[in-house]
């Protein structure tokens, strides 16, 4: 007798499926001699929703639809497509995985054979679907929204984890929404969020959102082109970059100013001006339409 296991229940499947109806008038499941080709499965650990393909061979004489179940945990069949029968005998059939379980054909009575049953040999087992997205928090101590879908539709778990060590487990609603706030340091970050596992669907896969986080910074700008700078090389005329007295050569940051922004390096130290944190080059300071002196956002 062929047995199903899933998490913590033993199923004798035969069983089961009689006792719901699945086999007519109740009759007893057919036996494995019977039951001469099991279903063959595209995949056996797919996303909620996707699609999966299930094919096999149905016995001669038998009519010519093949009916596709999946049967959860519970032992509740669903049936979830239908196929026709070649003359070749062969069948296949594309459905949604939205429940996992054991996948099995049936046929309908036909002159020469009963109806039979053909099973999959691995559960079906589905990964639960997750988005993610974030609204709001460019600026400094405006708080960071992150919001999401789990599905199936359900009260799930989901683990949220940032850099820096920042983790939450959250429940979502029934609808399977969730959303929390948190303020992240400046510079760019990820934001992840999993749906974790339960005793009918797998782990999702993990969603990342990149959150950039900028401040507010005093800057001028300088076009001694042709004059060295301090991080090797002289000043180019079309060269972006930014002087700043401390932060290392070469560090890369996102400046915006009137909803434009660039990256930029460190090329150079300065300003030397009080009340001044940054000094653009001349490249930059045109990619912004910035002249003279005004406040930059930075993500550093």
């Amino acid at each position: 007798m062929l047995r199903l296991h899933v998490g913590f229940n033993t199923f004798a499947l035969p069983a089961v499926l009689a006792a719901v109806g699945v086999f007519s008038g109740g009759a007893a499941a057919p036996s494995s001699s019977d039951t001469l080709v099991r279903v063959s499965l595209s995949a056996t650990a797919v996303e909620y929703g996707q699609k999966v393909s299930a094919r096999g061979v149905a016995p001669t004489g038998s009519a010519g639809v093949v009916k596709i179940f999946t049967v959860a945990p519970n032992g509740t069949p669903k049936l979830t497509a239908r196929a026709v029968v070649t003359r070749a005998h062969t069948w296949k059939a594309t459905f949604r995985a939205l429940q996992p379980g054991r996948v099995f054909a049936k046929t309908q009575a036909g002159a020469a054979v009963p109806q039979i049953a053909a099973y999959s040999r691995p559960l079906l087992r589905i990964r639960q679907k997750i988005t993610l997205a974030h609204h709001g928090g460019i600026v400094t101590n405006n708080p960071v929204r992150i919001q999401g879908t789990v599905l199936p539709a359900g009260r799930r778990v989901v683990q949220i984890t940032g850099s820096r060590g920042f983790r939450r487990v959250i429940r979502t609603a029934r609808d399977g929404r969730f959303h929390l706030y948190t303020s992240a340091a400046v510079g760019a970050a990820g934001v992840s969020a999993r749906a974790l596992p339960n005793r009918s669907f797998l782990a999702s896969r993990a969603r990342t959102v990149r959150v950039a986080r900028y401040r507010a910074a005093v800057a001028s700008f300088y076009d001694d082109y042709g004059l060295p700078v301090a991080c090797g090389g002289v000043l180019g005329r079309n060269q972006v970059g930014v002087a700043h007295k401390t932060l290392r050569c070469g560090t890369r940051l996102k400046i915006r100013y009137r909803g434009r922004s660039i990256s930029a390096r460190v090329i150079d130290r300065g300003p030397y001006i009080a009340g001044r944190e940054f000094d653009l080059t001349g490249a930059a300071a045109r990619a912004l339409h910035f002249d003279g002196v005004g406040t930059i956002w930075v993500s550093r």
